[in-house]
């Protein structure tokens, strides 16, 4: 049996930092200069990008587990379908919460719907690059 690359230990370790850092600074440059980037740059706000991001990623992998042992019996394409919008609803939805509660308890303010719909695009973005990977 073929194992899917998103099982691999240092895939898993690997992908959270690197698509973290990626998606913090296009946060950044979405908003900003590349000029501005020193000036405005914090520690704390990359580590939550990093956590939101194996946060994403493991919940994408975990229901790809689990699509794959109840849909066994179904054709190639239904699988293929019901493992991108499932993934990506449990996915973003995962990231909206954690966000949210991030930005009320860390923060101390609620997280703008602008500022919220741009996490929720590019996570989703990120994470459909290898989501519906099939066997």
């Amino acid at each position: 049996m073929n194992r899917i690359f998103i099982h691999n230990p240092l895939f898993r370790i690997c992908s959270g930092p690197l698509a973290g850092v990626m998606i913090y600074l296009l946060i950044l440059l979405i908003n900003n200069t590349v000029e501005d980037i020193d000036k405005i740059y914090n520690h704390s706000e990359l580590y939550v990008c990093i956590g939101l991001s194996y946060l994403c990623f493991e919940s994408m992998r975990l229901m790809i587990k689990l699509l794959d042992r109840f849909s066994s019996g179904q054709n190639f394409q239904r699988r293929l379908l019901i493992r991108v919008f499932s993934t990506i609803i449990v996915a973003l939805a995962l990231i909206t919460t954690a966000i949210s509660l991030y930005f009320k308890w860390a923060e101390g303010f609620s997280i703008g719907s602008g500022e919220l719909n741009l996490f929720i695009l590019l996570f989703g973005a990120a994470g459909q690059g290898w989501a519906p990977v099939a066997r």
